[in-house]
């Protein structure tokens, strides 16, 4: 008989982990896929943003066009951008988030919005173009190499949209969505707005979509739609494919070392020292997920879910969850 997501979860604890989350309202919901000896299996269809989870789909847009253009990944974002002389951040740096800390950008860019709406309600990022990100990262712009260190940032995934655009002469949305449907081969999966997407919730009630424009960059950043599905399909090129720039996806950056974390980046995801996951947690407004992919072992595990949900009882800690449980029976299947 084949296996289900249901029989992942172990005993009452997991159980009760699982009811924290669907306690939060009778609109919440959360969609399970796993992948395990390539086997999988899916709890539902629902389409949900992913958040964060988007900046895997264009890091590896990057490294595809990287390899095709024969770019050296070290080059400055200022070979392709019209920038005053200055010290800015590589094409790697961006990638791996250890350009220098630019939260004083991000926070000029969004301050309106999230006075008005907060983080959740509104997407805090729905007007900014191009030329505004440009505009402040030139007065931002800086000569000191040694700040240079990890740093999680959207901006730098903003950054390497409008390079994107700038290399390909195509908005950042068309070269996404053409990349995931015919590169990744997956048929839903969508970049900026999508009508059928699971509606987000805050404190038991529905919010408005978030907007994204075509021309917005930070749609790099955070922008796509999928379910899990999909996820496991990627999750599947991820573990499988041959080709170069998917494998150098996983290529670990040293400048991440941190002797007070064991979290550590990778050109696409996050890793742990000594550890062979490879994963990313995703959060636009109410919307949470995350993704774990193990290339050794071969397996994966994505939570898709449309609320935030509770410190034990969220995408991400159900995720973790399901990825130990996984562990411990894959070779029962």
């Amino acid at each position: 008989m084949k296996s289900s997501v249901n029989d992942f979860f172990s005993g009452e604890k997991d159980k009760n982990i699982i009811k924290k989350y669907f306690d939060i309202s009778d609109k919440a919901k959360m969609s399970i896929g796993i992948l395990l000896n390539d086997d999988i299996f899916l709890s539902d269809e629902n389409l949900y943003y992913v958040g964060s989870i988007s900046k895997i789909f264009t890091s590896l847009l990057v490294l595809k066009i990287i390899e095709k253009h024969r770019i050296d990944i070290h080059t400055s974002v200022n070979v392709f951008l019209k920038l005053q002389s200055g010290d800015y951040p590589t094409i790697y740096e961006c990638l791996t988030h250890t350009s220098r800390d630019y939260l004083a950008v991000t926070l000029k860019l969004i301050v309106k919005n999230v006075i008005r709406f907060g983080v959740m309600k509104k997407n805090p990022y729905e007007h900014v173009k191009a030329d505004e990100i440009l505009k402040r990262l030139e007065k931002a712009r800086f000569s000191d190499n040694k700040n240079r260190k990890y740093r999680y940032s959207d901006l730098n995934y903003a950054i390497l949209a409008i390079v994107l655009e700038k290399i390909e002469r195509r908005n950042i949305t068309d070269l996404l969505q053409d990349f995931i449907a015919n590169d990744l081969h997956l048929k839903n999966t969508y970049v900026g707005n999508c009508g059928n997407v699971s509606r987000p919730i805050l404190k038991g009630k529905y919010l408005n979509d978030w907007i994204w424009n075509k021309d917005n960059p930070y749609i790099a950043a955070g922008g796509i739609v999928s379910n899990v599905s999909d996820m496991m399909s990627f999750a599947k090129t991820v573990i499988n494919s041959d080709l170069q720039y998917i494998k150098n996806a996983s290529i670990i950056c040293p400048e991440s070392k941190n002797p007070k974390s064991k979290i550590l980046t990778t050109y696409s995801f996050h890793t742990y020292q000594k550890s062979n996951q490879l994963w990313h947690v995703g959060k636009m407004g109410p919307f949470k997920s995350m993704l774990i992919i193990n290339k050794v072992i071969k397996c994966a595990v994505i939570t898709l879910s449309n609320c935030v949900g509770v410190k034990k009882g969220n995408a991400s800690y159900v995720c973790k969850m399901l990825y130990g449980n996984m562990k411990r029976k894959r070779d029962r299947y």
